[in-house]
């Protein structure tokens, strides 16, 4: 059977893939927003947006310049830029972009010149040199959008556990607040389907073969993870620094791994949990009250 999950992304060997960039931006205070998504972020609004930088063509844009010039054309608003920024490189499928020229980007990662080009970018995610925390923190930083990388841990497994520290996602102030993206697991999910060596039907009969796992990366745009509310976001992603929570009343490393394990779907359908709050249920002979 198959299932949907989030994908981690590989640390890569190279931190600081871009050149530099410190526009004069102003970064508010790091405090919770007053505002929740649905408040400010209307979609209907902003699929004219969506629209057009489907339609941008990568091979036109060289630079970073190039690139950030047409994706924030006609935004009146740094909403409409972020939201420019974000919903371009999620539906990019950078994975699976091979780089068109690499005579400029040793193995080594350090070019002598063109260190701005755009295919040096990609190409460093394509080989899992570089990430797509990096990217989205550039394009926003280059947009004149304050922005953070964060780091932290996410869970995509069994409750009660999370992933080594190192997990990254971003933070980008609009008016004067800060929100939380996640762009990388916006563009898609890892698919897992388990089975073993008899085949699928082997399974559903109770055969006892070895069991084989498949992942594949399914690419499909999820909204969940455009401007997260910092109270649904924290079901799943865990700041090192707790002012990142963003929340009001910050939990626990312990409480983090403890919640149940909620896929973003739960969210968009407007689900909440209205008891049994922990991942893991304590039965009394086999029944849960």
């Amino acid at each position: 059977m198959g299932s949907g999950v989030s994908k981690i992304e590989p640390l890569g060997v190279e931190r600081n893939p871009f050149p530099r960039v410190t526009p004069d931006v102003i970064y508010p205070p790091i405090l919770p927003p007053n505002d929740c998504k649905e408040d400010i972020f209307k979609i209907k609004k902003f699929k004219h947006i969506d629209d057009r930088v489907s339609e941008i063509n990568i091979s036109n844009h060289p630079t970073f310049q190039s690139l950030i010039t047409e994706l924030t054309s006609g935004c009146r608003t740094d909403l409409e830029k972020v939201r420019a920024i974000f919903y371009w490189q999620a539906t990019q499928q950078c994975d699976e972009i091979p780089p068109t020229s690499c005579s400029c980007i040793p193995r080594s990662g350090k070019s002598q010149k063109n260190t701005g080009l755009l295919e040096a970018c990609l190409a460093r995610i394509h080989d899992n040199r570089g990430r797509h925390v990096d990217l989205f923190h550039k394009l926003c930083t280059m947009a004149q959008l304050p922005s953070r990388v964060l780091t932290g841990r996410a869970r995509t497994g069994d409750p009660g556990s999370s992933s080594a520290a190192g997990f990254q996602w971003n933070a980008v102030a609009i008016q004067g607040q800060w929100f939380l993206f996640n762009v990388y697991w916006a563009s898609g999910h890892l698919v897992v389907d388990m089975f073993n060596d008899a085949g699928w039907n082997a399974i559903d009969s109770g055969h006892r073969g070895k069991k084989l796992k498949r992942e594949y990366f399914v690419y499909k745009f999820d909204e969940f993870y455009f401007m997260t509310d910092p109270d649904k976001i924290i079901n799943n992603h865990f700041p090192t620094e707790a002012e990142w929570q963003l929340l009001d009343e910050p939990i626990s490393l312990l409480e983090f791994v403890e919640q149940p394990i909620l896929r973003s779907y739960f969210f968009s359908y407007g689900l909440k949990i209205l008891s049994h709050t922990k991942g893991i249920v304590a039965t009394e002979k086999g029944e849960v009250n």
